[in-house]
């Protein structure tokens, strides 16, 4: 009787977490779908743009102001849903070169560093959403159009890119253990994945003191080149040497997600979803 209370307990956790696993991947589906819509709307206003500009001479005053600040809301809230769908780009020459125990090794810390990131992101921009809200600021001078609720679509995608990063560490240690013993027949296996992420880690403490009492540019290249070819997402690598790069120059690094909004928030960028239709198409 108790045994068989036991397994009805486990069926039930087992139930709770699919269905919790659920929920978020349909949290970031959402998401995704939402910045498709964002980037089909920020494209057609554009070619409106193009086209009373080149023929009518009458450029609009609310098109670039209003693409930019949907540009970097489109790209945080896909970035959970890239994650989870191993869309976002990375080197993995060396990393194919390892055992599948030791590739999810890396892959744990890898996916460390992005719910890091995520979390730094998300508080750093709570912190410019609340500022934005208070002073009611606008996207366009002298139009009611306040940029509040873009700063949270940013705020909120790097929320949930944080929490679907634990999802993929969980993931990535049940990977780990499951594996365990299963590469018997792998003449790679020789490669211990205890040794592939200390080497890692070393590698990383290296760098940061090279960083610190050396070269700035040496070590911020060697940690770059260190979590690139370690397999980290190319995306939460720069993030990483910036963030890095802040803390050596003695600068809060709640300032990654000013920095990273702003950089999103450009005008060279209003062209990237022309061209991701145009590959579509």
């Amino acid at each position: 009787m108790e045994g068989a209370n036991i397994t009805i307990q486990k069926a039930q956790r087992r139930e709770c977490i699919a269905s919790i696993d659920k929920g978020l991947s349909f949290i970031a589906s959402t998401m995704s779908a939402l910045a498709g819509c964002m980037m089909i709307f920020i494209a057609v206003v554009t070619c409106y743009e193009v086209v009373m500009r080149a023929f009518f001479n009458a450029p609009t005053s609310w098109v670039f102001n209003l693409s930019t600040v949907l540009i970097a809301s489109m790209t945080m809230l896909g970035a959970a849903w890239a994650l989870i769908q191993g869309r976002h780009i990375r080197v993995d020459v060396i990393t194919n070169l390892l055992p599948q125990r030791s590739q999810s090794a890396l892959e744990i810390i890898g996916n460390v560093f992005v719910t890091a990131f995520g979390i730094l992101i998300a508080y750093g921009s709570f912190n410019l959403l609340t500022r934005a809200y208070i002073v009611k600021m606008r996207i366009i001078p002298n139009v009611p159009l306040v940029e509040w609720p873009f700063r949270a679509f940013f705020c909120f995608g790097a929320l949930v890119l944080a929490i679907m990063g634990i999802r993929m560490v969980v993931s990535n240690v049940a990977t780990f253990v499951s594996l365990m013993g299963k590469e018997g027949t792998d003449r790679r296996a020789w490669v211990n994945p205890v040794i592939s992420a200390l080497s890692f880690i070393i590698s990383l403490v290296a760098s940061l003191i090279v960083m610190t009492f050396q070269s700035q540019i040496a070590g911020i290249l060697m940690l770059l080149v260190v979590l690139i070819f370690g397999g980290v997402p190319i995306f939460c690598a720069l993030a990483v040497v910036g963030i890095f790069g802040l803390f050596v120059m003695n600068e809060p690094i709640t300032e990654v997600a000013r920095i990273s909004y702003a950089s999103l928030n450009t005008y060279a960028l209003i062209c990237l979803p022309l061209f991701m239709l145009g590959g579509q198409l």
